[in-house]
């Protein structure tokens, strides 16, 4: 990768932006890797392949990282575990053959735009976290865990907002969100989802908003009833 002209000087106070071409296993390398550094890092129109199980963001990393316009090639259980603000625009992510999705520990994590096809986000749950999907994000396929969005087990709240997301399932039991496991609230409204399947286990919601969303051939393998913190209605069911 190289660094854009005129940015390799900048102090405390700005900005860190990287533009060029990245190698294999080099993420690591560019991205911050300790809280020394409260600066936020930009990362655009940069290409990456990473290894099987890539660490993208350190533990210790507390400040924005953003991704712009890159494109990650045979991405296989790449993990963010740092805590601070990670956004995507318009990227483009494509998983290896049976890949695990990326495991992501921030606090708050925003995809907007792009597509992911063959991969997908999973949040590690060891912290509170939010998760904003919108812009138009495509996610497609399917990958190991057959969840496209999901959460692992553990104590972190996490909050859930998507906005017209466009998500195609590759096989009936690949589900386009699942959530199953620690405290959720979750908010989707204009999305449209083909195929598979959607899991929302009641006893790991405190909230639910699901509407104006279109459902084609995808089955509802969990969903809690209709009440004063749940709705599930106005959607267009094909």
């Amino acid at each position: 990768m190289r660094r854009r002209p005129g940015r390799a000087e900048l102090g405390a106070d700005h900005e860190d932006h990287v533009t060029g071409v990245g190698q294999p296993g080099q993420i690591g390398g560019r991205v911050q890797r300790s809280a020394r550094s409260n600066r936020p890092t930009t990362i655009s129109d940069c290409s990456f392949e990473p290894p099987a199980g890539a660490v993208l963001v350190q533990t210790p990393v507390t400040a924005p990282v953003h991704f712009v316009r890159c494109t990650f090639r045979g991405v296989d259980g790449a993990i963010l575990r740092g805590a601070g603000p990670v956004r995507f625009t318009d990227c483009t992510v494509t998983g290896a053959e049976n890949a695990a999705p990326i495991s992501v520990g921030s606090a708050d994590l925003r995809i907007d735009g792009g597509t992911y096809d063959n991969t997908g986000i999973e949040l590690s749950g060891v912290r509170d976290q939010r998760i904003t999907v919108t812009g138009g994000a495509r996610f497609t396929g399917s990958n190991k865990a057959e969840a496209l969005l999901g959460r692992a087990a553990g104590p972190g709240e996490a909050t859930w907002d998507i906005t017209g997301l466009a998500s195609t399932a590759t096989g009936s039991g690949t589900a386009h969100i699942r959530i199953a496991d620690g405290t959720n609230h979750y908010a989707a409204t204009g999305s449209r989802f083909v195929g598979g399947t959607l899991h929302l286990a009641p006893d790991a919601l405190r909230s639910v908003l699901h509407t104006a969303c279109v459902e084609d051939g995808t089955r509802r393998s969990a969903m809690p009833p209709a009440g004063d913190t749940v709705r599930t209605d106005g959607n267009l069911v094909l």
